[in-house]
C-alpha cells in the first residue's frame, strides 16, 4: 500500500509537471544575493523538448546521524527540471527515496532524503547546488546542464553562509 501511494504521488507530481511544461530556466548573475544564484523562468514554445544529457547527482548528509554520501549517474535523459532526475535517480536505483512540497514562490522543495528532514528547530535544510553555488528556487525550475554535477547538501543556515535575524 505504502509503495503504491508513493508511485502514485510520483506519478501525479510528474504530470502536473508535464502539464505547465515550465520551460528553460536561465540564471542572471546581477540577481545574487549572498551568493545564492536566483533561476529566473523563461518558457519555450515547446515546453519541455531538451537534447539527451546526463547529470551527476550528489547525496550529501554531513550533518547529522544517519551520514550518508551517495552519488548516482542519470544517463542519457531529455533535458528537463531537475526534479525529473531526482525521480529517476531514486526509480533505477533505490538508494534514494525523497519528499516534496510545493511552494508558489520556488515550485517544488526538498522536504527529506533518505528520511532526513529539515527543521526549524536547527535550521537544517536540504540545499541544492552545483559548481556555480547554491540556487534558490526549486527543483521543479532548475533545468540542468549536460555533465552537470549537483549536489543535494544537508546542511543548516550557518553553514550555508545565511545571517539569523533575531
Amino acid at each position: 500500500m505504502k509503495m503504491a501511494l508513493h508511485s502514485y504521488v510520483c506519478v501525479l507530481i510528474s504530470v502536473t509537471l508535464v502539464t505547465f511544461a515550465l520551460g528553460v530556466v536561465e540564471f542572471d548573475d546581477s540577481v545574487k544575493q549572498g551568493g545564492v544564484r536566483s533561476c529566473l523562468y523563461t518558457p519555450t514554445p515547446c515546453g519541455i523538448c531538451g537534447p539527451t544529457i546526463s547529470v551527476t547527482l550528489r547525496f550529501r548528509n554531513s550533518l547529522k546521524p544517519p551520514f550518508f554520501d551517495k552519488t548516482i549517474t542519470v544517463p542519457r535523459q531529455p533535458q528537463r527540471e531537475l526534479f525529473h532526475f531526482l525521480q529517476r535517480a531514486a526509480d533505477v536505483t533505490g538508494e534514494i527515496v525523497f519528499t516534496i512540497s510545493y511552494s508558489p514562490m520556488v515550485g517544488y522543495i526538498l522536504d527529506s532524503i533518505n528520511g532526513q528532514y529539515g527543521s526549524e528547530s536547527d535550521n537544517s535544510f536540504w540545499d541544492f547546488l552545483s559548481e556555480n553555488g547554491s540556487y534558490d528556487c526549486g527543483v521543479s525550475v532548475y533545468v540542468p546542464k549536460n555533465g552537470e554535477t549537483i549536489t543535494f547538501n544537508f546542511t543548516n543556515y550557518k553553514n550555508a553562509g545565511y545571517i539569523l535575524k533575531k
